[in-house]
C-alpha cells in the first residue's frame, strides 16, 4: 500500500508549498464537513455501480467500501482532523482514504465529475436536514398550541399598526402557529418530491451492501 507523506492530496509543479493565506482563502472545509455522512454514501453508491460496470474489481470495491467506513467510524468518534489544505470535505475524504488503502482511492472519481459530486452530497444533505427541520417545527406547534390553550381567557390591547384596535385573546394571538403549519407543508413537499425520491431510490439501496455490512 503506497501512503503518501504529503498531507495534501494536491499539489503544483508551479510552487512546492501553497500560501496559507491562499489556502484560508481557498478552504470551505469549515462549513461542508458535515457534508461528510453524504459524501461517503454517494461515494460508496458510485464505487458500486463502477464494480457492476467491471471498471473496478470486487477486492477493489471491498478494500473502498472498509476505508470509507473506518473513516465515518472514526469522525462519529471524534478523532478525525480535518485540514484546510485539502480545501473541501470532499478532498479531505479522498486524503483520508488515500492513507488507508493507498492508490486504489484514487479511483473514486472515474466516470464523475466534482460537480455532480458536490450537487448529490448538497440534494442528500438538504433532505436529511428538511425531515430534521419538519420534527423541529413540529415542537414549536406543539408549543404554540399549548400557550394558546392556557391563555384563552387572557385579553390583550390589539393594534392596527400604531392606532388602538379592540381587544383581543392572547390564545387568539397564537393561532400563528399556522404560519408554521405552512411551512412544515412546505418542507414536506420537498422531501417527498419527485427528484428527492428518485435520489433516494437510487443511492439507498448502497446502504445494506454487502461491502457495507462486512466493513
Amino acid at each position: 500500500m503506497t501512503k503518501k507523506k504529503n498531507n495534501k492530496l494536491l499539489s503544483t509543479s508551479i510552487n512546492k508549498k501553497t500560501s496559507s493565506l491562499m489556502e484560508d482563502f481557498n478552504s470551505s472545509i469549515d462549513v461542508d464537513q458535515r457534508l461528510i455522512e453524504e459524501d461517503i454514501l454517494v461515494t460508496q453508491a458510485h464505487v458500486s455501480a463502477l464494480e457492476k460496470l467491471k471498471v473496478i474489481s470486487k477486492n477493489e470495491t471491498k478494500k473502498i467500501y472498509q476505508g470509507l467506513n473506518g473513516i465515518l467510524n472514526d469522525y462519529q468518534k471524534g478523532k478525525i482532523k480535518f485540514s484546510k489544505k485539502n480545501e473541501d470535505i470532499h478532498m479531505n475524504v479522498e486524503y483520508f482514504l488515500h492513507q488507508r488503502i493507498g492508490d486504489i482511492a484514487l479511483k473514486i472519481h472515474t466516470g464523475r465529475s466534482r460537480n455532480d459530486q458536490v450537487a448529490t452530497d448538497t440534494r442528500l444533505w438538504t433532505k436529511k436536514s428538511s425531515i430534521e427541520i419538519q420534527e423541529l417545527i413540529k415542537i414549536v406547534m406543539h408549543s404554540i398550541l399549548n400557550q394558546a390553550n392556557k391563555h384563552q381567557e387572557t385579553i390583550i390591547p390589539g393594534f392596527t399598526h400604531l392606532q388602538i384596535a379592540q381587544p383581543l385573546s392572547l390564545a387568539h394571538q397564537f393561532e400563528i402557529r399556522y404560519v408554521y403549519k405552512r411551512r412544515l407543508n412546505s418542507f414536506k413537499k420537498f422531501a417527498t418530491s419527485h427528484h428527492m425520491k428518485n435520489l433516494n431510490n437510487h443511492i439507498k439501496p448502497h446502504r445494506q451492501s454487502k461491502h457495507h455490512k462486512k466493513a
